[in-house]
């Protein structure tokens, strides 16, 4: 269904109002600004991998943003619910579930939107993913049997991530390539194989580090690994509880040759006031990493350096002020 002009569509009950587009294009695709799409099941999208979606907002080929998408399940479609270019969107109260690709997908230049209160079930691949878009909210949604990443984010900046639950999923939030100051606060991530990954592999290279992340006030509860920060730097892990966790925090930290001998001694995040659960009597909580020695290497096709592991070398941080009892766990 294509939405050309300004409406609400209201459907009836979201389990019995259907909008099934076939297996082609999309179930509803929004080109017009200030729509709402409230009580539907929309399902079987096509499969053409820039636009079909259970709802498609492409603003690089309509103009589409300050829409409400609320109330609906989202199912066996190509991406759930799909977005390049849109602004100022609200989508809250939505079950995402089993759909073939991505559950939310933002793809580029995305700015403003609020995500708030949906489920995202069952799926595959990744449940949200954020390509180049900032200032967005992601608040109090449900992320639970992902068998992916729940929030995956590269090359974006200044969202916020926050009162969100992970469970069962294989990695809860990934902080990829090219991401800085992301706002990281009271979700509870539970029972997931990796908890935060903060990283800046592409596969190919090691791209510009990882940068001014805040990871607050944030439960850690029965994962595999908490937090791996994989050449991030300049992050800050505060107040946060670490419990039964198989591995606590772990960190790469880069440098460069003519750097390595200050990476020795100046750690590059900073870690304050957490509770670890098997802290002891001691006064400060040890963390193990490493450091990476980086060479530089030459990119030929886009004619500029980049940097690639050389050796690794044992090295640690401290939490030098945790706290001795957890924090409330209520989010």
């Amino acid at each position: 269904m294509r939405v050309d002009k300004s409406i609400q569509l209201i459907g009836e009950d979201r389990d019995i109002t259907i909008i099934d587009a076939g297996g082609t294009h999309s179930p509803i695709s929004l080109e017009k600004s200030g729509n709402t799409v409230s009580g539907f099941t929309l399902k079987n999208s096509g499969n053409e991998w820039y636009n079909d979606a259970g709802i498609s907002i492409n603003n690089w080929v309509h103009d589409s943003n300050n829409n409400i998408i609320i109330g609906n399940k989202i199912l066996d479609n190509r991406d759930g619910i799909y977005l390049s270019g849109s602004n100022d969107n609200i989508i809250s109260d939505n079950i995402i579930l089993a759909n073939r690709h991505i559950g939310m997908w933002f793809r580029t230049s995305n700015h403003h939107n609020q995500v708030i209160n949906n489920t995202f079930i069952n799926l595959h691949n990744p449940a949200l993913a954020l390509f180049s878009c900032s200032y967005n909210k992601f608040i109090n949604n449900t992320f639970f049997n992902i068998s992916d990443f729940g929030i995956a984010i590269l090359e974006s900046r200044y969202n916020e991530i926050s009162w969100n639950e992970f469970n069962q999923t294989k990695t809860a939030i990934r902080l990829g390539p090219l991401t800085t100051r992301h706002e990281v606060y009271k979700n509870n991530i539970v029972n997931n194989t990796n908890g935060i990954l903060v990283d800046v592999s592409d596969n190919v290279n090691i791209r510009t580090s990882n940068t001014y992340h805040t990871i607050k006030d944030n439960n850690f509860i029965e994962n595999d690994v908490s937090i791996q920060l994989i050449l991030g730097e300049k992050n800050r892990i505060e107040k946060n509880n670490f419990i039964k966790n198989n591995q606590h925090p772990y960190f790469v930290v880069p440098t460069r040759f003519k750097w390595f001998f200050f990476a020795l001694i100046l750690q590059n995040n900073y870690w304050n006031g957490n509770y670890w659960d098997d802290l002891g009597n001691s006064s400060k909580k040890t963390i193990a990493g490493e450091i990476w020695l980086l060479r530089p290497a030459w990119d030929f096709f886009n004619s500029e350096i980049y940097y690639v592991f050389f050796k690794s070398f044992e090295t640690y941080d401290f939490d030098r002020f945790p706290v001795s009892e957890p924090y409330p766990l209520e989010v």
